[in-house]
């Protein structure tokens, strides 16, 4: 409780006595950690046998009793040993008590009590007066507990901004996952957290099960929209707090009992991307507050969610070629830069691919490179890599393989693509080759100066009256041959 709320009680309780003259009057609140207990939060006395802070039962007592019952008690005739209110250390043969229940709404938060030495003190203005100093109470302890979730709301708004800057600079979606896990006790203090994302390829949700510290990927498991409260979140598209979640599951395979539960969507576009839920183990615990701060986040996430997906698909889509589906030419520079063992550099060129474009159209063309890919890839298999470099333009890297071995799969190649036609509506398109190759580590090491000069084997091959395939390095062939600019 913050010092300025102690002070407004205690002077209104020390008020309490002076006007009621009393011997004694008394402040005894709701226990927060147990709300089974009223503890003795402020006092005016004459005596010096009052227990401070004492904690008092509800139920047990005169004013356990008041609180439990609901209702005030007066005795004009206290006959009792004092101590029996369990507040005094010692009797101090008190002859009057009142009590009045301080409620919040409909429910009683406190007690305030007044006792005096002498009998039938008490009277029916008094008894008002007491009524009125608890109703004063309660709103003191109202607009106190306000100012608090005011305050709370400013520390919780300037956590959440500091979260959402974690979570937006993620770079994938197990840092985000566990940026959240391990930074949003920070803003709302939980016992276990939920996460569920839409999965797009399958139109479901998936629970992500992803533990601190680690870093390299998650688990996901299927969360089926019925029977759990994170599906609830989803299927209503609302934020939800249950104050007491029963025997309801949160999420599949959860066997923990959980007292309070809330939960927020993701929203993009007036459409759930998923939800996160927090729950703690004691009923009635999450604040007003949280449920705000968690809706924030969770459109926060939501959007950080769509940002990563977005450059995952741009991620995957830079590394394959859109048209052939082979590895793009800047992935495989990127992926390979310097080759290590044996193994040769292969670069494929359609002879007379313009002219196909000009027959057939582009579609006809199109047609030519998705098929041509599919061959080589047929014919190189698991030993290599297909990479469409540009236009017409087909890379195969071959590793661990012997000059022999790379020889015979070059003329594999060069079979699988001008010893078949090509078929396009209806048309037979026949189709040969320029090959040019090298060899690593003979020629190098750097995949791009190989590429380059595989390229200029190729271009040999293509002009070339006797040969479709050239190696580079041969001894007809110069070693200070100009190389092509890629474009």
């Amino acid at each position: 409780m913050p010092d300025a709320l102690k002070d407004e009680l205690q002077n209104i309780v020390r008020l309490t006595g002076n006007v009621t003259d009393a011997f004694t009057a008394a402040l005894f609140l709701a226990d927060t950690q147990h709300d089974d207990m009223l503890t003795l939060r402020a006092y005016q006395t004459l005596s010096e046998s009052i227990i401070p802070d004492v904690e008092i039962p509800i139920g047990r007592g005169l004013i356990g009793w008041v609180a439990k019952n609901e209702r005030p008690t007066h005795a004009t005739n206290f006959d009792r040993d004092t101590k029996t209110l369990q507040f005094y250390s010692q009797d101090e043969e008190i002859k009057s008590f009142a009590a009045e229940p301080i409620f919040d709404g409909d429910r009683v938060i406190g007690v305030l009590s007044i006792d005096s030495k002498r009998q039938y003190v008490f009277t029916d203005k008094v008894l008002k007066i007491l009524r009125d100093f608890s109703v004063a109470i309660a709103g003191v302890i109202t607009q106190g507990k306000r100012r608090i979730e005011l305050d709370s709301e400013a520390v919780a708004f300037e956590t959440l901004a500091d979260l959402v800057d974690k979570i937006t600079t993620c770079e994938n979606f197990t840092e985000l996952t566990n940026t959240l896990m391990l930074n949003l006790s920070t803003l709302i203090p939980h016992d276990n957290i939920y996460i569920a994302v839409r999965s797009h390829e399958e139109d479901k949700f998936n629970l992500v099960n992803a533990t601190p510290h680690e870093t390299n990927g998650f688990t996901e498991v299927d969360l089926p929209l019925t029977h759990y409260r994170l599906g609830w979140v989803i299927q209503q598209g609302r934020a939800f707090y249950l104050p007491d979640i029963g025997d309801a599951p949160v999420a599949p395979g959860e066997e923990a009992e959980w007292g309070s539960f809330i939960g927020a969507p993701m929203m993009s576009h007036n459409t759930v991307t998923g939800a996160i839920g927090l729950v703690l183990r004691k009923a009635n615990s999450f604040r007003q507050v949280d449920t705000k701060s968690l809706s924030i986040l969770a459109a926060a996430c939501s959007s950080a969610f769509a940002n990563l997906q977005l450059k995952n698909k741009m991620r995957k889509a830079a590394l394959k070629d859109p048209l052939t589906n082979t590895v793009s030419h800047h992935h495989l520079l990127e992926s390979h830069a310097r080759l290590k063992g044996e193994g040769a550099v292969i670069m494929v060129n359609i002879a007379g691919f313009t002219k196909i474009n000009l027959k057939l159209g582009m579609g006809g063309g199109e047609a030519v490179l998705v098929d041509t890919a599919n061959r080589l890839n047929e014919v190189v298999g698991d030993g290599g890599i297909v990479s469409r470099f540009y236009g017409d333009r087909f890379i195969i890297l071959l590793r661990d393989i012997s000059k022999n071995d790379a020889m015979e799969k070059i003329h594999a190649v060069e079979e699988t693509i001008s010893g078949k036609p090509f078929t396009y509506k209806g048309y037979e398109i026949h189709v040969t080759t320029a090959i040019g190759a090298t060899r690593f580590p003979l020629d190098g090491k750097n995949i791009e100066d190989l590429m380059l000069k595989a390229q200029a084997a190729a271009e040999k091959a293509r002009v070339s009256k006797t040969s479709r395939i050239s190696l580079y390095g041969e001894p007809e062939m110069g070693q200070t041959a100009r190389l092509r600019v890629i474009e």
